[in-house]
Protein backbone atom coordinates (compact mmCIF):
# COMPACT_ATOMS: atom_id res chain seq x y z
CA UNK A 1 0.00 0.00 0.00
CA UNK A 2 1.43 3.37 -1.01
CA UNK A 3 1.99 5.75 1.86
CA UNK A 4 0.65 9.30 1.59
CA UNK A 5 3.30 11.89 0.95
CA UNK A 6 4.05 14.27 3.79
CA UNK A 7 6.37 17.22 3.21
CA UNK A 8 9.60 17.51 5.19
CA UNK A 9 8.37 20.91 6.40
CA UNK A 10 5.20 19.33 7.81
CA UNK A 11 7.23 16.60 9.51
CA UNK A 12 9.49 19.21 11.11
CA UNK A 13 6.49 21.23 12.27
CA UNK A 14 4.93 18.12 13.76
CA UNK A 15 8.03 17.56 15.86
CA UNK A 16 7.88 21.20 16.96
CA UNK A 17 4.22 20.72 17.85
CA UNK A 18 4.90 17.69 20.04
CA UNK A 19 7.73 19.47 21.80
CA UNK A 20 5.74 22.64 22.48
CA UNK A 21 2.78 20.60 23.69
CA UNK A 22 4.78 18.57 26.22
CA UNK A 23 7.75 20.78 27.10
CA UNK A 24 8.27 21.49 30.79
CA UNK A 25 11.80 22.95 30.95
CA UNK A 26 11.97 26.74 30.54
CA UNK A 27 14.79 29.10 29.54
CA UNK A 28 14.95 30.40 33.12
CA UNK A 29 15.30 26.92 34.60
CA UNK A 30 17.80 26.00 31.89
CA UNK A 31 20.10 28.76 33.17
CA UNK A 32 20.12 27.06 36.58
CA UNK A 33 20.50 23.59 35.07
CA UNK A 34 23.58 24.71 33.10
CA UNK A 35 25.06 26.52 36.11
CA UNK A 36 24.82 30.01 34.59
CA UNK A 37 23.13 31.34 37.71
CA UNK A 38 22.30 30.14 41.18
CA UNK A 39 18.52 30.46 41.11
CA UNK A 40 16.03 30.95 43.93
CA UNK A 41 14.95 28.21 46.32
CA UNK A 42 11.59 28.05 44.52
CA UNK A 43 13.28 27.69 41.12
CA UNK A 44 15.62 24.99 42.40
CA UNK A 45 12.70 23.06 43.84
CA UNK A 46 10.84 23.28 40.54
CA UNK A 47 13.91 22.18 38.57
CA UNK A 48 14.40 19.23 40.93
CA UNK A 49 10.80 18.12 40.34
CA UNK A 50 11.20 18.43 36.56
CA UNK A 51 14.48 16.51 36.63
CA UNK A 52 12.83 13.74 38.61
CA UNK A 53 9.93 13.63 36.15
CA UNK A 54 11.98 13.74 32.93
CA UNK A 55 15.08 11.94 34.21
CA UNK A 56 17.61 11.78 31.34
CA UNK A 57 15.06 13.12 28.87
CA UNK A 58 15.75 16.52 30.35
CA UNK A 59 18.83 16.63 28.11
CA UNK A 60 16.63 16.40 25.02
CA UNK A 61 14.73 19.49 26.16
CA UNK A 62 17.94 21.25 27.21
CA UNK A 63 19.62 20.74 23.82
CA UNK A 64 16.48 21.94 22.06
CA UNK A 65 16.30 25.10 24.18
CA UNK A 66 20.02 25.79 23.78
CA UNK A 67 20.36 25.14 20.04
CA UNK A 68 16.82 24.68 18.74
CA UNK A 69 17.87 21.23 17.58
CA UNK A 70 15.89 18.02 18.05
CA UNK A 71 17.91 15.06 19.29
CA UNK A 72 15.51 12.20 19.95
CA UNK A 73 18.10 9.83 21.40
CA UNK A 74 18.67 10.43 25.13
CA UNK A 75 22.30 9.27 25.11
CA UNK A 76 23.15 11.48 22.13
CA UNK A 77 21.41 14.48 23.71
CA UNK A 78 23.37 13.94 26.95
CA UNK A 79 26.61 13.69 24.97
CA UNK A 80 25.95 16.96 23.10
CA UNK A 81 24.88 18.75 26.28
CA UNK A 82 27.97 17.67 28.22
CA UNK A 83 30.21 18.66 25.31
CA UNK A 84 28.65 22.13 25.16
CA UNK A 85 29.13 22.64 28.90
CA UNK A 86 32.78 21.51 28.70
CA UNK A 87 33.30 23.84 25.75
CA UNK A 88 31.78 26.73 27.65
CA UNK A 89 33.99 26.08 30.68
CA UNK A 90 37.02 26.05 28.37
CA UNK A 91 35.99 29.37 26.79
CA UNK A 92 35.53 30.92 30.24
CA UNK A 93 39.11 29.98 31.18
CA UNK A 94 40.55 31.31 27.91
CA UNK A 95 38.55 34.55 27.78
CA UNK A 96 38.57 35.06 31.57
CA UNK A 97 34.95 36.20 31.52
CA UNK A 98 31.51 34.64 31.62
CA UNK A 99 30.32 32.96 28.41
CA UNK A 100 26.65 32.08 27.99
CA UNK A 101 25.71 28.51 27.16
CA UNK A 102 24.07 29.73 23.92
CA UNK A 103 27.31 31.33 22.73
CA UNK A 104 29.27 28.22 23.66
CA UNK A 105 26.71 26.06 21.86
CA UNK A 106 26.93 28.14 18.70
CA UNK A 107 30.72 27.99 18.70
CA UNK A 108 30.78 24.27 19.43
CA UNK A 109 28.02 23.14 17.06
CA UNK A 110 29.12 25.35 14.15
CA UNK A 111 32.90 25.62 14.35
CA UNK A 112 33.99 22.56 16.32
CA UNK A 113 31.74 19.76 15.04
CA UNK A 114 29.87 21.36 12.11
CA UNK A 115 26.45 20.12 13.25
CA UNK A 116 24.77 23.39 12.27
CA UNK A 117 25.55 25.71 9.37
CA UNK A 118 24.58 29.29 8.60
CA UNK A 119 22.83 29.90 11.95
CA UNK A 120 20.61 32.95 12.45
CA UNK A 121 20.64 34.88 15.72
CA UNK A 122 17.17 35.57 17.04
CA UNK A 123 15.77 36.34 20.48
CA UNK A 124 14.46 33.21 22.20
CA UNK A 125 11.04 34.79 22.77
CA UNK A 126 10.76 35.81 19.12
CA UNK A 127 11.81 32.36 17.97
CA UNK A 128 9.23 30.72 20.19
CA UNK A 129 6.52 33.05 18.82
CA UNK A 130 7.59 32.21 15.27
CA UNK A 131 7.44 28.47 15.92
CA UNK A 132 4.15 28.81 17.79
CA UNK A 133 2.46 30.63 14.90
CA UNK A 134 3.70 27.97 12.47
CA UNK A 135 2.30 25.15 14.59
CA UNK A 136 -0.87 26.57 16.17
CA UNK A 137 -3.84 28.41 14.74
CA UNK A 138 -3.77 32.00 16.03
CA UNK A 139 -7.51 32.25 16.68
CA UNK A 140 -8.25 28.97 18.42
CA UNK A 141 -4.82 27.72 19.58
CA UNK A 142 -5.64 24.36 17.99
CA UNK A 143 -2.93 22.73 15.89
CA UNK A 144 -2.72 23.67 12.22
CA UNK A 145 -4.05 21.23 9.61
CA UNK A 146 -0.52 20.41 8.33
CA UNK A 147 0.27 18.97 11.75
CA UNK A 148 -2.86 16.81 11.57
CA UNK A 149 -1.72 15.19 8.32
CA UNK A 150 1.56 14.10 9.92
CA UNK A 151 -0.04 12.88 13.14
CA UNK A 152 -2.66 10.86 11.28
CA UNK A 153 -0.06 9.14 9.14
CA UNK A 154 1.96 8.33 12.27
CA UNK A 155 -1.08 6.77 14.00
CA UNK A 156 -2.02 4.82 10.87
CA UNK A 157 1.51 3.43 10.58
CA UNK A 158 1.51 2.48 14.26
CA UNK A 159 -1.85 0.74 13.88
CA UNK A 160 -0.66 -1.23 10.84
CA UNK A 161 2.54 -2.35 12.55
CA UNK A 162 1.37 -3.01 16.10
CA UNK A 163 -2.41 -3.30 15.86
CA UNK A 164 -3.02 -0.26 18.04
CA UNK A 165 -6.40 1.47 17.89
CA UNK A 166 -7.31 5.10 17.49
CA UNK A 167 -10.39 7.18 16.75
CA UNK A 168 -11.10 10.53 15.21
CA UNK A 169 -14.00 12.93 15.05
CA UNK A 170 -15.05 16.09 13.26
CA UNK A 171 -16.58 18.94 15.26
CA UNK A 172 -18.57 21.51 13.33
CA UNK A 173 -20.15 24.63 14.82
CA UNK A 174 -23.84 24.76 13.95
CA UNK A 175 -25.39 27.79 12.23
CA UNK A 176 -22.28 29.97 12.01
CA UNK A 177 -23.77 32.16 9.27
CA UNK A 178 -26.83 32.84 11.42
CA UNK A 179 -24.59 33.72 14.38
CA UNK A 180 -22.58 36.10 12.22
CA UNK A 181 -25.70 37.71 10.72
CA UNK A 182 -27.42 38.07 14.11
CA UNK A 183 -24.57 38.98 16.46
CA UNK A 184 -21.73 40.02 14.15
CA UNK A 185 -18.56 38.34 12.94
CA UNK A 186 -16.69 39.05 16.17
CA UNK A 187 -19.26 37.02 18.07
CA UNK A 188 -18.96 34.25 15.50
CA UNK A 189 -15.23 34.14 16.11
CA UNK A 190 -15.83 33.97 19.87
CA UNK A 191 -18.10 30.99 19.31
CA UNK A 192 -15.40 29.23 17.27
CA UNK A 193 -12.86 29.88 20.04
CA UNK A 194 -15.26 28.37 22.57
CA UNK A 195 -15.51 25.14 20.58
CA UNK A 196 -11.73 24.69 20.72
CA UNK A 197 -11.51 25.64 24.40
CA UNK A 198 -14.20 23.21 25.57
CA UNK A 199 -12.86 20.43 23.40
CA UNK A 200 -9.42 20.80 25.01
CA UNK A 201 -10.93 20.61 28.50
CA UNK A 202 -12.27 17.14 27.70
CA UNK A 203 -9.16 15.74 26.06
CA UNK A 204 -6.22 13.83 27.52
CA UNK A 205 -2.61 14.89 27.28
CA UNK A 206 -2.11 12.46 24.39
CA UNK A 207 -5.10 13.70 22.37
CA UNK A 208 -4.88 16.51 19.84
CA UNK A 209 -7.27 19.00 18.28
CA UNK A 210 -6.64 20.55 14.86
CA UNK A 211 -8.39 23.39 13.07
CA UNK A 212 -9.57 21.82 9.83
CA UNK A 213 -11.68 24.59 8.32
CA UNK A 214 -13.31 27.85 9.28
CA UNK A 215 -15.54 26.48 12.05
CA UNK A 216 -14.55 22.85 11.82
CA UNK A 217 -12.10 20.89 13.96
CA UNK A 218 -10.64 17.39 13.93
CA UNK A 219 -9.89 15.59 17.20
CA UNK A 220 -7.46 12.65 17.25
CA UNK A 221 -7.68 10.11 20.09
CA UNK A 222 -4.78 7.60 20.14
CA UNK A 223 -5.50 4.29 21.86
CA UNK A 224 -9.25 4.96 22.02
CA UNK A 225 -12.01 2.81 20.50
CA UNK A 226 -15.06 4.16 18.74
CA UNK A 227 -17.46 3.86 21.70
CA UNK A 228 -15.15 5.71 24.09
CA UNK A 229 -14.58 8.33 21.38
CA UNK A 230 -18.34 8.79 21.08
CA UNK A 231 -18.57 9.36 24.84
CA UNK A 232 -15.81 11.98 24.70
CA UNK A 233 -17.48 13.69 21.74
CA UNK A 234 -20.81 13.77 23.53
CA UNK A 235 -19.26 15.32 26.65
CA UNK A 236 -17.80 18.06 24.48
CA UNK A 237 -21.11 18.60 22.66
CA UNK A 238 -23.05 18.74 25.93
CA UNK A 239 -20.64 21.22 27.53
CA UNK A 240 -20.67 23.52 24.50
CA UNK A 241 -24.48 23.48 24.29
CA UNK A 242 -24.68 24.80 27.87
CA UNK A 243 -22.16 27.60 27.24
CA UNK A 244 -23.13 31.15 26.28
CA UNK A 245 -20.03 32.80 24.78
CA UNK A 246 -19.41 36.48 24.07
CA UNK A 247 -21.14 39.61 25.29
CA UNK A 248 -24.30 38.59 23.47
CA UNK A 249 -24.46 35.32 25.46
CA UNK A 250 -25.23 33.37 22.30
CA UNK A 251 -26.71 29.92 22.40
CA UNK A 252 -24.41 27.70 20.36
CA UNK A 253 -24.18 24.01 19.52
CA UNK A 254 -22.00 21.63 17.54
CA UNK A 255 -22.51 18.55 15.44
CA UNK A 256 -19.92 15.79 15.66
CA UNK A 257 -19.05 12.84 13.43
CA UNK A 258 -17.04 9.99 14.98
CA UNK A 259 -15.17 7.11 13.38
CA UNK A 260 -12.24 4.78 14.06
CA UNK A 261 -9.40 3.34 12.00
CA UNK A 262 -10.02 -0.36 11.33
CA UNK A 263 -7.20 -1.14 8.84
CA UNK A 264 -9.80 -2.76 6.56
CA UNK A 265 -12.51 -0.58 5.05
CA UNK A 266 -11.17 2.51 6.80
CA UNK A 267 -7.52 1.94 5.99
CA UNK A 268 -5.93 5.28 5.13
CA UNK A 269 -6.12 8.97 5.89
CA UNK A 270 -8.58 9.71 3.07
CA UNK A 271 -11.10 6.99 3.99
CA UNK A 272 -10.79 7.87 7.67
CA UNK A 273 -11.63 11.53 7.11
CA UNK A 274 -14.43 10.66 4.68
CA UNK A 275 -15.98 8.30 7.24
CA UNK A 276 -15.95 10.97 9.96
CA UNK A 277 -17.24 13.52 7.45
CA UNK A 278 -20.15 11.21 6.56
CA UNK A 279 -21.04 10.81 10.23
CA UNK A 280 -20.91 14.58 10.65
CA UNK A 281 -23.24 15.04 7.68
CA UNK A 282 -25.66 12.58 9.26
CA UNK A 283 -25.61 14.57 12.51
CA UNK A 284 -26.44 17.73 10.55
CA UNK A 285 -29.25 15.99 8.67
CA UNK A 286 -30.77 14.67 11.90
CA UNK A 287 -31.20 18.18 13.28
CA UNK A 288 -27.72 19.23 14.50
CA UNK A 289 -26.48 19.41 18.12
CA UNK A 290 -25.79 15.68 18.19
CA UNK A 291 -23.08 13.03 17.76
CA UNK A 292 -23.24 10.37 15.06
CA UNK A 293 -20.87 7.44 14.57
CA UNK A 294 -19.74 5.89 11.30
CA UNK A 295 -19.09 2.15 11.26
CA UNK A 296 -18.80 -0.34 8.44
CA UNK A 297 -19.96 -3.27 10.52
CA UNK A 298 -23.67 -3.84 11.08
CA UNK A 299 -24.75 -2.35 14.37
CA UNK A 300 -27.96 -1.90 16.32
CA UNK A 301 -26.54 1.21 17.93
CA UNK A 302 -29.40 3.66 18.30
CA UNK A 303 -27.02 6.52 17.51
CA UNK A 304 -26.98 5.40 13.87
CA UNK A 305 -29.73 6.07 11.37
CA UNK A 306 -28.03 3.57 9.07
CA UNK A 307 -25.43 1.01 10.09
CA UNK A 308 -23.65 1.54 6.80
CA UNK A 309 -24.44 5.04 5.48
CA UNK A 310 -23.29 5.86 1.99
CA UNK A 311 -20.35 8.27 1.91
CA UNK A 312 -21.13 11.63 0.33
CA UNK A 313 -17.83 11.70 -1.53
CA UNK A 314 -18.40 8.74 -3.85
CA UNK A 315 -17.36 10.79 -6.90
CA UNK A 316 -14.38 12.29 -5.11
CA UNK A 317 -16.18 15.59 -4.55
CA UNK A 318 -16.71 17.04 -1.11
CA UNK A 319 -20.04 18.97 -1.08
CA UNK A 320 -18.83 20.96 1.92
CA UNK A 321 -15.67 22.23 0.19
CA UNK A 322 -17.33 25.46 -0.95
CA UNK A 323 -18.83 25.80 2.48
CA UNK A 324 -15.34 25.81 4.02
CA UNK A 325 -14.29 28.57 1.63
CA UNK A 326 -17.33 30.62 2.52
CA UNK A 327 -16.68 30.20 6.22
CA UNK A 328 -13.17 31.50 5.78
CA UNK A 329 -14.63 34.75 4.49
CA UNK A 330 -17.14 34.98 7.29
CA UNK A 331 -14.52 34.65 10.03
Amino acid sequence: MRKARISSKALALSREAKFLKNRVLTIELLEIFTGEREGTAKEKSKLKAITKKLQNKIYIEAVYLIAHKFVDDVAEARKIFDAIIRHRNGLVKILKRNVSVQVAALDYLQDVCNIIRQPTIIEADELEKFVYHAVFDDTTQAFEKDIMDVELEAEIEKSRRFGSIFSLFFIDLDNLKKLNDTFGHESGTEAIKSVSQFAKKNLRKYDSIFRYGGDEFVVLLPGVGIDAAHETANRIRNMISRHRPGKAKMQISVSIGVTAFDNSKISDRKSLLEAADTALYEAKQKGKNRVCTYRYKTSKDSRLSNSNPKPRNMKGVNPRKKKHQRRGVEI
